[in-house]
């Protein structure tokens, strides 16, 4: 049994493009809450506005901090100074091909690049062979390559001066309102993530030595018990995560 190609086409792009999700956990030593369902954002972190708890100049030294980090620090994606634009001229994923028409650029997935447009499968188990050509058979793997694509989209987001660099390129997800799918209900997620090494500055309380504490508690000695807590701060290395990848993926429940 043959039938048109159209009819192909249309079967073709009912399936599904279907990826796994990757979860964007942090892991910033509980320094930072755990994102939410938000593909490709980490949230903001709630600084307690202390003056007391921000680094001095002294402890901004480039030099020194730069050392610290050693090959950590990626020129690519952290900057020190204010980028020039927050927002990077964004990759458009297409190119024009010899006669003027939009294809899309990069690695073509595996699920669209194995498709077997010789046959398709019926519900009731029996298969349909097409007669499909090798042009037609490249137009609808770009077609369903362009459809479901999911480009990252990337800006400059300021970390505030707790953290060096101050300035890290985040990617992001396409979160507009249209589907990826074919059918719809399948939206642009993150499915990839790499981890960056930072600078965070931390304090803690220290407390007195332990002879300060024996001699408070010792009789007719002015506040027994009472120890005024130190601030100890330095820079610690911390991971954050970072988009690299987006895909085509299943709605959440709560949207």
């Amino acid at each position: 049994m043959t039938v048109k190609w159209w009819s192909v086409l249309v079967a073709l792009a009912c399936c599904s493009i279907r990826r796994t999700m990757c979860a964007t956990a942090v892991r910033l030593v509980d320094l930072r809450p755990v994102p939410s369902n938000d593909p490709g954002a980490v949230p903001d972190l709630i600084e307690m506005p202390n003056p007391a708890l921000d680094p001095r100049p002294s402890d901004l030294n480039v030099t020194a901090l730069l050392a610290k980090l050693g090959a950590k620090f990626d020129p690519d994606y952290m900057s020190v100074v204010t980028p020039e634009q927050l927002f990077p001229v964004a990759d458009i994923p297409f190119r024009r091909n010899r006669r003027g028409r939009l294809v899309p650029t990069g690695r073509m997935p595996a699920e669209i690049r194995d498709l077997d447009t010789k046959y398709f499968s019926l519900p009731d188990g029996r298969r349909l062979r097409t007669k499909i050509s090798s042009q037609l058979r490249r137009k609808i793997q770009q077609y369903l390559w362009g459809r479901t694509m999911c480009p990252v989209q990337r800006r400059w987001k300021d970390l505030g001066q707790r953290f060096w660099p101050r300035y890290l390129l985040e990617g992001h997800c396409p979160k507009g309102e249209s589907s990826c799918s074919i059918p719809s209900g399948m939206y642009c997620r993150a499915t990839g993530n790499r981890y960056k090494t930072l600078l965070r500055w931390h304090c803690r309380s220290a407390g007195p030595s332990t002879l300060l504490q024996q001699y408070n508690t010792l009789p007719g000695t002015k506040n027994p018990g009472v120890v005024n807590p130190v601030k100890v701060c330095q820079w610690i290395k911390v991971e954050y995560p970072v988009v690299t990848e987006c895909g085509c993926g299943c709605a959440d429940s709560d949207q």
